[in-house]
């Protein structure tokens, strides 16, 4: 009885059996990371382009259609708009631009590494004959305001043009006013696709065996969308009031298919959609593109 105690009290300590715990994480890490694309094609479709700034994957080698710039929430959103497009004529370029604004922003009297990338990819599909429509979407949030847990990733980046705006808030929106209407100046659809909730805890550390006391009725992978409410509502309430200046701008909240009034969700349906706090899985991925309207 005493052995049995001992190995239910690690057991509940440890969340689950120790070594079949560590197969799960590092077997999903390593299939599940679906903003490093799983389609090896369309990293080396891109290569077929010379001289595009910062593009990184391609849908096919035909000319593009589409614009996907951003950071890391850009990328793990291919793979789900890569299916979606399959079924039309468009051709998806996705393009690495981490903060993309194409506003001069400074860093310690530095310009901004993003805002040199930005630049030069803005640049490009402004001129471009044949992008129709560019999709926004980065870990925008974050820029906002620190982000779910008030980091300061951003804290010191200022207009260079007008450094005495020192608001992280108004920068972030007044930086994506002057994206939007760059883009429209220059004849293209924008697309803005909002932060995916970041959940605060990885749902692969949910997905363990059963322990001794283990309940089916135990919820797992989920945040409360309350809580998910509380740390955007600023955020979500500003940009669309930004935004009525742009009524041909198009918006992708994906909270509206990761969440219900109750629960946002990092896994759903046996499936796995976060691989960590803020990223999607394939599968996450692919819902999304499954449900993008646009």
């Amino acid at each position: 009885m005493a052995i049995i105690a001992i190995i239910s009290l690690i057991t509940i300590r440890m969340n689950g059996i120790p070594n079949r715990t560590d197969e799960i994480y590092n077997t999903g890490v390593f299939v599940e990371k679906a903003h490093i694309s799983p389609d090896e094609t369309a990293s080396a479709n891109a290569k077929a382009f010379n001289g595009i700034p910062h593009l990184s994957r391609a849908m096919n080698t035909n000319d593009p259609t589409i614009a996907l710039v951003g950071d890391s929430h850009a990328q793990h959103l291919f793979a789900g708009l890569d299916v979606h497009y399959k079924l039309t004529t468009e051709n998806l370029f996705q393009f690495d631009a981490c903060t993309p604004m194409n506003v001069n922003l400074v860093e310690s009297d530095k310009i901004f590494d993003c805002s040199q990338n930005a630049e030069e990819v803005f640049g490009y599909i402004s001129k471009s004959k044949t992008i129709h429509t560019v999709i926004l979407s980065w870990y925008g949030q974050m820029m906002f305001s620190g982000g779910r847990y008030n980091q300061k990733t951003y804290r010191s980046v200022r207009f260079k043009d007008n450094p005495i705006i020192r608001n992280n808030e108004e920068i972030y929106i007044e930086g994506l006013k002057r994206t939007i209407e760059y883009l429209e100046q220059a004849g293209k659809k924008v697309i803005l696709v909002l932060d995916n909730p970041d959940l605060g805890f990885n749902p692969l550390n949910d997905l363990r065996p059963v322990s001794f006391f283990y309940s089916d009725s135990d919820k797992k992978g989920v945040l409360p969308v309350s809580d998910y409410k509380k740390y955007t509502s600023l955020y979500k309430s500003r940009i669309y009031m930004m935004l009525r200046e742009f009524p041909g701008t198009k918006v992708f909240d994906p909270s509206q298919f990761l969440c219900d009034s109750i629960y946002c969700y990092g896994i759903k349906d046996g499936k796995l959609l976060y691989f960590d706090p803020d990223h999607l899985t394939y599968d996450g991925s692919v819902f999304l593109g499954r449900n993008f309207p646009y």
